[in-house]
């Protein structure tokens, strides 16, 4: 072979030597991840053994709420204000009820003997107590004259976990839509029960750009994913917002960021809203006994009105965990007199 194709060729081959290791010290460089901040990027490592222990101490919580509905016939012209104790007496075979219910996760802050306490959303426990709907005009548009009128009577807040299935709010903060929940443990369900083991981590130093893991409960599937978190600079900011793929179901999900590589894992927020939009749609006439329309037919019935609500993916909102910890703080005398202990979560910076 000739000798200055040879020479020609190991000097390349050093060249390419010499950049691959160039390239390779400076993405493993100790200093890339050893800054004291929440890492922008997937880090090196198997995160999956954290992620495990973190996943126990998350639950889905189902809350529903049980209405009285009164009904009026069309003649009846009765406007909200003419509404009292006597009328709806007058009505008392009109009664029907129904449920309204919303689903989403709970993290296991702390435990006592057979007690646990689970923080969540406040608007996945939130119904209204009175719903009303009106009379249409022909032309579809409401009128003013009351058609129905549901009182809330009950709630259920359940979870399997409990040696009653439910679980009670303690606390609810509608400002920053968080609660903490109480419930007794069954024997049989102890040991697949752990409390949230990362520390509670410092929303002002969460930045532009950090990955985080997400852990919860969409459409009641145990399910993590991940996103990039974006932090408009406001001033007392109590959430922020990321990327992560959510779901119904996903309020109450844990959001953790790395802090110098796995395992270091803290939690700093929580999933509280994902956007969506109302779109009004015209339907045909409500088919019982399990009948069905028949699709790529005329249809020739009755038209209704009706509204639906779709998910808008690829952003969703997050409590900042400073707020959770001030709200925890604010009230840590009565969670120490029912015997739990949160001085490692309100005190960590």
């Amino acid at each position: 072979m000739d000798k200055k194709l040879i020479r020609h060729a190991m000097k390349y081959f050093f060249v390419i030597l010499v950049f691959y290791s160039c390239s390779t010290s400076n993405w493993n460089s100790t200093e890339y991840f050893i800054d004291g901040k929440y890492d922008p990027v997937m880090v090196m490592g198997n995160p999956s053994e954290e992620l495990n222990r973190a996943a126990r101490s998350i639950k889905l919580i189902n809350s529903i709420a049980f209405y009285k509905k009164y009904s009026f016939p069309p003649a009846s012209n009765y406007h909200l204000r003419d509404i009292n104790k006597k009328i709806l007496e007058k009505f008392d075979t009109e009664i029907s009820t129904f449920n309204k219910d919303a689903s989403g996760t709970a993290i296991i802050l702390s435990e006592n003997n057979d007690s646990i306490i689970l923080l969540t959303c406040a608007h996945i426990l939130t119904f209204p107590d009175t719903l009303i709907s009106y009379f249409s005009y022909k032309n579809g548009i409401k009128s003013e004259y009351v058609e129905s009128i549901s009182f809330k009577v009950g709630q259920s807040n359940y979870a399997a976990f409990t040696e009653s299935g439910e679980v009670d709010i303690l606390l609810i903060s509608d400002e920053i839509d968080s609660a903490i929940l109480i419930g007794k443990i069954k024997s049989s369900s102890q040991n697949e029960l752990s409390v949230f083991p990362f520390k509670f981590g410092n929303s002002s130093q969460i930045d532009w750009g950090n990955f985080v893991y997400v852990l919860g409960y969409p459409l009641h599937n145990k399910t993590i994913t991940s996103g990039i978190i974006s932090k408009p600079g406001k001033i007392n900011q109590k959430f922020f917002v990321l990327d992560a793929a959510v779901n119904r179901g996903s309020s109450g999900s844990v959001v953790l960021a790395i802090r110098d590589g796995v395992p270091n894992f803290e939690l700093v927020g929580m999933i509280s809203w994902v956007p969506s939009e109302k779109f009004i749609y015209i339907r045909p006439a409500q088919l019982n006994d399990n009948q069905q329309y028949q699709t790529d037919t005329k249809y020739s019935g009755e038209f209704f009105i009706s509204e639906t609500e779709t998910i808008r993916y690829g952003i969703t909102k997050a409590v900042m965990v400073d707020e959770i910890k001030k709200f925890l703080a604010e009230n840590s005398e009565l969670l120490t007199r029912k015997g739990f202990d949160i001085k490692n979560i309100i005190e960590t910076n």
